[in-house]
């Protein structure tokens, strides 16, 4: 694929940041589809997209 390591890794810690800022915690955790939207999104430089959270029942 040709992308560093470093890279994703810094990738995914500023997802976690911008995800966590966003939303609570408890989303990134629960939704794990956002997480990985949200990280194919950075690395596309497109802003992270809004999911509905999940429902809590």
């Amino acid at each position: 694929m040709g992308i560093n390591f470093l890279s994703v890794i810094i990738t995914i810690f500023r997802v976690i940041t911008i995800c966590y800022t966003r939303n609570k915690l408890i989303y990134l955790i629960l939704d794990v589809k956002h997480f990985f939207l949200c990280a194919h999104d950075n690395l596309e430089k497109r802003p992270c997209r809004e999911l509905e959270p999940p429902h809590m029942n």
